[in-house]
């Protein structure tokens, strides 16, 4: 995916009022829309979002929390990898924003799978100090323990993940 600044598209839109559709061409043609852009970063930090992304990607599927329990069908969806750093960016916890903002304890109620838990500790380790995530359907805790544990014991075996309750 190619990351595009927001302020080069909305520079490029207000240059383009005058031919409106000449931006919804552009913006169709590189991103599927806002969210998908992720905060401004320095290529260290973006190489590190991927690296972190891969880590995820490795220990949760794509479906995991969203099979009904005994034919019931949930309302389910996740934040994106972008969508917690956009979270994260505006909450001002970010690593970039985060120097005098230690120790924060993050909380995700509704926490699914976890993802959310475990990237918010592995993309800030200075401003989080503890993330905990909240679920009470037990299909969803049941999977969210299991990929946690199995992050742990595997070669990975990062200390951030100490700072991951669910």
């Amino acid at each position: 995916m190619r990351s595009i600044p927001i302020l080069a598209i909305i520079s490029y839109f207000i240059t383009c009022q005058a031919q409106p559709h000449r931006f919804a061409d552009f913006a169709a043609s590189t991103i599927t829309s806002l969210a998908d852009i992720p905060p401004h970063a320095g290529p260290d930090v973006q190489d590190a979002w991927r690296q972190i992304d891969d880590l995820i990607a490795t220990y949760w599927s794509s479906g995991d929390g969203f099979d009904g329990n005994e034919g019931k069908e949930y309302t389910y969806g996740e934040v994106t990898g972008v969508g917690a750093r956009q979270l994260a960016a505006e909450m001002g916890i970010s690593s970039a924003k985060a120097k005098g903002r230690e120790g924060i304890i993050f909380y995700d109620l509704g926490s699914g799978v976890a993802r959310l838990v475990v990237q918010m500790v592995l993309d800030n380790p200075v401003a989080i100090s503890k993330s905990v995530g909240v679920e009470l359907s037990k299909e969803r805790h049941d999977v969210a323990s299991s990929a946690l544990s199995r992050m742990r014991s595997s070669e990975y075996k990062s200390d951030l993940l100490s700072k991951v309750e669910l």
